[in-house]
C-alpha cells in the first residue's frame, strides 16, 4: 500500500489526506499514519495545497514504476493499451457532450437542466465501462498498480448510477473523469510512452 500511495501521488502531483484516503480505499486515520511514516523517511512533504512527493519520493516513484515494468507482462500491457485507445476516444467524446450541449448547429455549456439529454450522454459515455473492466481483469493481472484503478472507476460509476452526478467530472473528488485521467497517465508511463507523444498522435489530448 505504501507503493500505491507513492504511485498515486506521482500521478496526482499533490492531494489532501481525505482525497488520498478515498483513492486508496483507506480510512483517513490509516492514510495519515502511512503518510506520516513516509514523511519521516523523507519521501513526502506537506504543502499549502496538500501532500506531495519530495525529490527523494519522486525517485522512489520512478523505481516503483521500473519494478512494475520488470514484473509485468509487457505484451499484455501493450495489448491492453491498443484495446484501450478506442474506448478512450469514445469516452472523451462523451465527456465533451456532457460539458457542451450541441443541438443541430447550436453549441452551449450544458446546464444539466435537460434530464433526457444528460441520460443519453451518460449512456454513451459509459458504454465501454464493462468492456474496460473485462480488459483490466484479463490483461492487467501482472500490474496491480494499474489493476487497482478498476476499483476506483467502479466506485465512481456506482455513485453516478445512484444519481450523484458530481462524480461524472468533478475535479476535487475521485470522479470518474479524474480517475480515468489518472489511469490513462499511469498507463502511458508504465507502457513506456510519454504524454506529449501520445497527445501529438491524438490519443492523450
Amino acid at each position: 500500500m505504501r507503493d500505491q500511495l507513492i504511485h498515486v501521488l506521482s500521478i496526482k502531483g499533490f492531494a489532501r489526506e481525505e482525497i488520498l484516503a478515498k483513492s486508496l480505499g483507506l480510512g483517513v486515520a490509516e492514510l495519515e499514519s502511512m503518510a506520516e511514516s513516509l514523511t519521516q523517511e523523507g519521501l513526502l512533504e506537506n504543502s499549502r495545497i496538500g501532500i506531495k512527493l519530495t525529490e527523494k519520493g519522486k525517485a522512489a516513484a520512478a523505481k516503483i514504476s521500473e519494478d512494475v515494468r520488470e514484473k509485468a507482462d509487457l505484451a499484455a500491457l501493450e495489448a491492453f493499451y491498443l484495446e484501450f485507445t478506442p474506448i478512450n476516444q469514445d469516452y472523451k467524446k462523451g465527456v465533451s457532450a456532457w460539458q457542451i450541449k450541441t443541438v443541430g448547429e447550436s453549441a452551449e455549456p450544458n446546464d444539466h437542466k435537460d434530464a433526457a439529454y444528460d441520460q443519453q450522454v451518460l449512456a454513451e459515455m459509459f458504454k465501454g465501462h464493462d468492456s474496460l473492466n473485462d480488459l483490466i481483469a484479463i490483461r492487467l493481472t501482472s500490474c496491480p498498480l494499474l489493476e487497482d484503478y478498476a476499483r476506483r472507476l467502479n466506485q465512481a460509476y456506482a455513485n453516478i448510477n445512484a444519481g450523484d452526478h458530481q462524480f461524472v467530472t468533478g475535479a476535487l473528488i475521485d470522479s470518474y473523469h479524474t480517475v480515468w485521467f489518472e489511469f490513462h497517465e499511469a498507463l502511458i508511463r508504465l507502457s513506456g510512452r510519454d504524454r506529449a507523444t501520445e497527445a501529438a498522435a491524438g490519443r492523450a489530448d
